[in-house]
This record gives C-alpha cells, sequence and structure tokens, in this order.
C-alpha cells in the first residue's frame, strides 16, 4: 500500500482543513465475519475472490487508509474540520479500530457519512455498526452532520441512536433513512425523530431527501401509520431555532404512475432478503384499497404551514 505513504505529507499542509475520501461502490457483498488481514503488502494479482477466507482488497484498502489517518493524527498531530467518507460498506475491518480514529474524529466539525451495500441480513453487519457508532459518538464537536443510510441494512438501532447528541449541532442532513410507523406515535417517536428533537435547542438547518415512512401490513392490514403531515406538525412546533427546512421528493403519488406513492415504502420479499420499495397501491390485498392511503394533499399542506412559519421566523429576525 505505497500509496498511502501520501496521507502522511498531510500535517505539512497547515491549512488543510477539508478531507473528502470516496470509496469505490460494492458490486458484491464481501465477506461479512472479521479476517486477518495482516499487515504486509496486499496480493492484488493473486488474489482469488472465490476463496470467502480472504480479505478483499476493498476492505484491505479501506482497513489501510483507516490506519494510515489513525497513525498520523496521534504521531504528528494530524486534525481535519471537515471530514467525508463516502460509500462505506458495511463491512467491518481493523482500520475502524485504530487507535487515533476516536480523537481525530473528536476535533471534525462537519462529518459527512454514506454506506451503500447489497442486501443481506441486518444482523450480520452489527460489529460494523457497533464500530461505526463508536466513531461517530467521537465526534462530540459536531456542527454539521450528513448521514446516507443504507436502507437494505436495517441501520442504526434505537439504543445507537439514543447515543448520539452534539451539543453544538446547527445543520443536519438525513438521506433513505425509513421511520418505522408502528412506534413513530406522538407518545413513542421513533429513534431518528428523537435523534432530531434531541438537537431542536441548536438545530437551524434540517435536509431530508429521499425517506419514506414504512407502511407495511400488519395481520393483513395497515398498520396505524404517522403521516408527513404528523412529522412536519412536530417540527414546526418543537425546532423553534430551526430556520431552513428541504424536504424531497415531495410526498404524493407519481405523476407518470399514480399507483405509487412518494415518501411511504413497503418491504417486499423475506426477512433479510427483501427491499424497500415506495408504497404501491397494486401490492395492496386487502378488501378496501383505499384503507390507510397516504394523505398527500395533507402532507403537502402541512409541509406549506411549515415553510411559512420558518418565512416568518427568518423575517423577525432580519435587520431593520
Amino acid at each position: 500500500m505505497r500509496s498511502l505513504e501520501e496521507f502522511s505529507f498531510f500535517p505539512n499542509f497547515r491549512h488543510l482543513k477539508t478531507l473528502l475520501i470516496i470509496f469505490p461502490g460494492s458490486d458484491s457483498l464481501e465477506p461479512l465475519g472479521p479476517l486477518d488481514e495482516g499487515d504486509e503488502d496486499f496480493d492484488f494479482d493473486n488474489y482469488d475472490p472465490s476463496d470467502n477466507n480472504l480479505v478483499t482488497p476493498e476492505r484491505k484498502l479501506r482497513s489501510a487508509i483507516f490506519k494510515k489517518l489513525s497513525q498520523i493524527h496521534l504521531e504528528r498531530g494530524f486534525k481535519i474540520d471537515e471530514l467525508t467518507f463516502w460509500n462505506m460498506v458495511p463491512v467491518t475491518h481493523t482500520g475502524m479500530r485504530a487507535n487515533g480514529l476516536p480523537g481525530l474524529f473528536k476535533s471534525v466539525k462537519s462529518l459527512a457519512i454514506s454506506i451503500v451495500a447489497d442486501p443481506a441480513t441486518s444482523d450480520a453487519y452489527t460489529v460494523f455498526k457497533n464500530d461505526l457508532i463508536t466513531l461517530l459518538k467521537s465526534a462530540s464537536e459536531l456542527e454539521s452532520l450528513t448521514y446516507q443510510s443504507d436502507q437494505l441494512m436495517g441501520a442504526l438501532s434505537d439504543a445507537q441512536w439514543d447515543s448520539l447528541s452534539y451539543p453544538n449541532l446547527t445543520y443536519l442532513s438525513l438521506d433513505s433513512i425509513i421511520f418505522d410507523s408502528s412506534s413513530d406515535t406522538p407518545n413513542e417517536p421513533h429513534k431518528v425523530t428523537r435523534f432530531i428533537l434531541r438537537h431542536k435547542a441548536t438545530l437551524q438547518e434540517l435536509d431530508m431527501s429521499s425517506c419514506m415512512i414504512n407502511v407495511s401490513m400488519d395481520d393483513n392490514r395497515h398498520t396505524d401509520s404517522i403521516t408527513w403531515a404528523d412529522f412536519f406538525h412536530l417540527f414546526k412546533n418543537e425546532l423553534n431555532e430551526l430556520k431552513e427546512f428541504t424536504f424531497e421528493p415531495l410526498p404524493g403519488r407519481h405523476d407518470d404512475d399514480e399507483d405509487y406513492f412518494r415518501g411511504y415504502a413497503w418491504w417486499v420479499g423475506g426477512v433479510g432478503r427483501g427491499e424497500w420499495t415506495e408504497y404501491s397501491e397494486n401490492i395492496w390485498n386487502g378488501d378496501d384499497p383505499d384503507e390507510g392511503l397516504p394523505d398527500a394533499p395533507a402532507d403537502r399542506e402541512a409541509l406549506l404551514l411549515f415553510h411559512e412559519e420558518l418565512a416568518q421566523r427568518k423575517l423577525k429576525e432580519a435587520p431593520k
């Protein structure tokens, strides 16, 4: 991994504030369990992809990058203000547990992470998620967080989301989060909802992209689902410091296929081998096809009222 020696020169650039690392996307699922990565140079030419006991080149590279960042932080005091890891495959590697990483993450003010994976049982990613949450908890000085989830991974658990709190957070971007309607009620908010509301004293900008509410069937009936209108009303009433809110795409029927609803998700397939898809009337097999359908006009009206409230807030604070 000789090319990674270039990382050692980062501390020489005293004004370096931003580090963006984009990993190649994964076309196939890597071995899930811990493997002996070794410290020797990796033999890319003779790698045998049919041997499940060998670490993949992609995992070796990711691990080496994390270890190198840890090393230059510990040895040369390397710090960064803005850090991005894009296309993280939810497969654990020893680099995520390198000694210097928590210290490096502690100095970060703006953190962006995206996770990609093929369908698989979410339990297989338990170790990865534990490693990830350790790093997220270390970033205690965050002012900006961008988190793009892999919907098939099962995402972070309730306890893991509940362990995250950033006293200085002003900007939050959430992408591809599935909100579980069965546990998201006014009396018992969803884990990610709790995370958002926990930062209501500081949060000024909230961006939600491709987020959906789970409206899967329960005993051949729709669950009593919370709607986006409920969310927008909640945010309007609770996020008193918020000035900007972006939500896309807008909830409602598709223009090119009115059977499908944006903003609402349905789990198709078996446990661990299915996928989330947008809600469709064609999937519903109940007696009443209108029962429990998302109310797009109500969603959009609530969103409009929310934006009007935010506009009033900004107008009050504008210099006179």
